[in-house]
């Protein structure tokens, strides 16, 4: 499964299986039409994880404290978008 990123302008690659990370915005613009796309039949899943987006290695040679980030994915089966939030901005997130 190829890795896919977006252009910078919001939109998904055109492919069936298409993984993109986004900013934050263009996210929620991005799942609201996977829900909307899904209201009649379907379904679309939101998992958050903690993440520094960093490799184990590389985050246990720093001195400094590390920021960790909220990464949300979600998917509907035909394709897979994300986002990395920091903590100032999660309230955006919240329900």
């Amino acid at each position: 499964m190829p890795f896919r990123m977006s252009t910078g302008t919001g939109q998904l690659p055109h492919t069936s299986t298409s993984k993109a990370r986004l900013q934050p915005d263009p996210f929620l613009n991005e799942l609201s039409n996977m829900f909307e796309q899904n209201t009649e039949k379907g379904s679309v899943w939101v998992t958050l994880k903690h993440s520094s987006d960093m490799c184990k290695a590389h985050r246990n040679k720093m001195t400094t404290p590390i920021e960790f980030k909220c990464l949300i994915r979600a998917t509907d089966g035909k394709r897979t978008i994300s986002t990395l939030v920091s903590p100032t901005f999660f309230f955006f997130f919240e329900i």
